[in-house]
């Protein structure tokens, strides 16, 4: 049989090598069959072989087909683990939002209910006992949501639970130890079962918090008074009445540590100030402690 020659190209864009058909050497023109680019060609350009070199070339280009394929199916292999993976991860993540959209949610109704009550001259009790239960409900959803917690201990206070309340600020101060009004109502709750000490602590930790707070200052004076830390007790109302100075209690209260801390002269001077801005047990303590 002749040996018959064949003419072999190069794709100017993959720079794979392909053996010609003969449709293709009269059109001066070939498709690459790896990248599928069209490539024009001169006589010149290609390269003459003969037919038993150019079966061993066209075997060779098969087998590279065959591992082409292969890789591309192993790609494919891969892909589908890639996507298998990212899929668990985002149902992981559509569960998680989808909990915080219900957390969302319910403490959204909580807050306008309970808002509508706080700001109503007639509050109706079974509309704030529902908001707890949205914003119990929100929690059961998201268990750290800390606007559910702080809400959900206020209502409790307010409702006379304070054991209560105590737990759900304990666990937001868990959770954000820098926030001065979970440290606030926790001290007032304290302050509401007689635990003193742990209520000072907690007004203590506001005052450290939030400088400014004129209600942490005068109720770590009310603390401090019932402790009997009547100095403590004058310095707080001190400076209350240095920034707040029309607070009739103020004088009142700094009134009677004086009386225990032995000056009578200035007790009865802000008893008179009492007086002056309304205080209504002013004449009491006049007619007491000033006669």
């Amino acid at each position: 049989m002749t040996n018959k020659p064949q003419y072999q190209a190069v794709c100017s864009n993959c720079n794979c090598n392909l053996i010609l058909e003969p449709e293709e050497l009269k059109k001066g023109e070939f498709i690459c069959e790896e990248c599928k680019h069209v490539n024009k060609f001169n006589k010149s350009d290609l390269t003459e072989i003969f037919e038993d070199e150019a079966e061993e070339k066209s075997d060779a280009q098969k087998g590279n087909k065959k591992i082409s394929r292969n890789q591309y199916i192993i790609g494919i292999i891969v892909l589908v683990l890639i996507a298998i993976s990212y899929f668990a991860w985002t149902s992981d993540s559509i569960s998680f939002v989808n909990k915080t959209g219900k957390a969302e949610k319910h403490f959204k109704s909580g807050s306008d209910l309970f808002t509508a009550q706080v700001n109503s001259q007639t509050p109706d009790m079974s509309k704030i006992q529902e908001a707890l239960v949205e914003f119990t409900k929100a929690l059961e959803f998201d268990p750290q949501n800390l606007e559910a917690l702080n809400s959900k201990a206020l209502i409790l206070a307010n409702t006379g639970k304070f054991a209560e309340a105590i737990v759900d600020l304990t666990k937001v101060i868990s959770i954000n130890a820098n926030l001065p009004d979970s440290y606030f109502y926790r001290g007032l709750c304290r302050l509401q079962t007689g635990d003193l000490a742990n209520s000072l602590t907690d007004f203590n930790k506001t005052l450290e918090l939030s400088p400014d707070n004129m209600n942490a200052f005068f109720y770590r004076a009310n603390t401090r008074y019932l402790m009997k830390d009547f100095q403590g007790t004058k310095e707080d109302m001190n400076k209350i009445i240095a920034t707040e100075p029309t607070i009739p209690n103020s004088y009142a209260l700094r009134g009677l540590c004086d009386i225990e801390l032995g000056n009578k002269k200035s007790s009865c001077e802000d008893f008179k100030k009492a007086k002056e801005l309304g205080f209504p047990q002013a004449d009491s303590l006049l007619l007491q402690y000033c006669k």
